[in-house]
This record gives C-alpha cells, sequence and structure tokens, in this order.
C-alpha cells in the first residue's frame, strides 16, 4: 500500500524515472485535497454566526427631518434571551440619534440619554417568545435626525447577545449609512464590519494554494 510522506512531495527522482513515483504522490495530494475539504467544512460550520442588520442599510434624510432603521437579527438557532449593543455615528455634525423603541417581545429594556451620536441599548425576552430556529428577529428601530448636508455611517456594536439558557452567539453586524440633504455616498467604504472576514476564506484560500503546489511538483515529477 502506498504510504504519504514528505519524500513523495520534496522528490525522489529516481523512483519517479523508474515509474514508481507518479501514484505516490497523487495519493499525498489527494490526501491533502480531501483532508483539507474535511477541515473546510468544519470550519464552514464553527464559524457560522447570526447576522444582525440595518434595514435599509442606506438611508437618506433633510436637514431637521428624521428617518427610521429597523436593527434586525437574520437568525436564532437556539432561541433569543436578550442583547446588549451600543449604535454611534461617526460624524456626529451630519445627524444624531433621537429616539429609540422596541418590538413587542422586548420585555425589559434600557436605553442611553437621547439625542446623542451614540447611545447603548439592551433588551431581554423574559417570556421566551424568541425560540429556537426564529428568523428575522426584531430586535430595535432607531429614529435618526438629519442636522447638517454630509453622510455619516452608523455603526452596530454587540457588546453581548445571549441564547436561551445564557450561551453566547456569535453574531456579525453589517453597518449603515446615512446620506443627508443629497450629499455624496461613502465611496468605496465597506458597510460589513472589519471583523467579520471569516477564517474560512483564509482557508480556502490556503487550500487553492496547497493543491496549485501539489499539482505544479506533480508536473514537474512528470517531466522527469
Amino acid at each position: 500500500m502506498w504510504s504519504c510522506s514528505t519524500r513523495w512531495l520534496w522528490g525522489d527522482r529516481k523512483m519517479v524515472k523508474n515509474g514508481g513515483g507518479f501514484f505516490p504522490l497523487f495519493s499525498c495530494v489527494l490526501t491533502f485535497g480531501v483532508a483539507l475539504v474535511i477541515l473546510l467544512v468544519a470550519l464552514t460550520g464553527m464559524a457560522a454566526a447570526s447576522k444582525i442588520n440595518l434595514v435599509p442599510g442606506d438611508g437618506s434624510v433633510d436637514p431637521n427631518n428624521t428617518t427610521t432603521y429597523q436593527i434586525v437579527m437574520d437568525s436564532a438557532p437556539d432561541g433569543l434571551a436578550g442583547y446588549d449593543m451600543s449604535i454611534s455615528l461617526d460624524n456626529p455634525s451630519v445627524a444624531e440619534i433621537e429616539s429609540v423603541s422596541y418590538p413587542s417581545w422586548v420585555t425589559l429594556n434600557q436605553t442611553g440619554s437621547l439625542p446623542a451620536d451614540n447611545v447603548r441599548i439592551n433588551a431581554v425576552d423574559l417570556n421566551s417568545q424568541i425560540q429556537s430556529g426564529s428568523t428575522k428577529i426584531p430586535l430595535a428601530n432607531i429614529t435618526v435626525k438629519g442636522k447638517n448636508p454630509g453622510t455619516t455611517r452608523i455603526n452596530l456594536n454587540v457588546q453581548e447577545l445571549d441564547a436561551d439558557g445564557g450561551n453566547p452567539i456569535n453574531a456579525e453586524t453589517n453597518n449603515g449609512q446615512l446620506t443627508v440633504g443629497g450629499a455624496g455616498a461613502l465611496g468605496g467604504l465597506d458597510n460589513i464590519s472589519a471583523g467579520n472576514i471569516s477564517t474560512t476564506y483564509i482557508i480556502a484560500a490556503l487550500g487553492v494554494a496547497l493543491l496549485v503546489i501539489g499539482a505544479f511538483y506533480l508536473l514537474i515529477f512528470r517531466r522527469h
């Protein structure tokens, strides 16, 4: 039976010339490829996260008028016990957060001082209305008032997000933006927070590189 070892990767040219190196090398490439697929599938499951979005993602309003965004969680596989998060505007000269309201499932809530450019909010589901498998869960509505023409990002930062039973929920946040008075949009800025880059994509890139290197060695060995 062929065994996979580093000598097949780094080259035993004599064995390849005699026709004994092709299949062991192919076996190595196949073994590493299969192992990589298994690892990728495992990491995909580990990296799976609920997403918290602002709806709409991009909004507009005239100065001295208001517009409302809804904060929505796409799924709660194990239910939702409560959350603690902050909302901030990175350009307070353009707009301010005027008010926050909560959906009917919220039993207890707390909101920081308003109006402000940064507010912390939290909510609790004491009656277990958000059960396992729930989707498109409204978390809060925020009303933002335009002040001066310009553009500001609206950032979500989750301090705590718990499932029923108290286990933490892994969540990604998609930030939004607001344009006041027809100002240009934020060119080239990614609304997805930097922490959302999944390690799955990094592993996938490494896997492709490994397979390319394996194919390169395979091609060289077959030519000698």
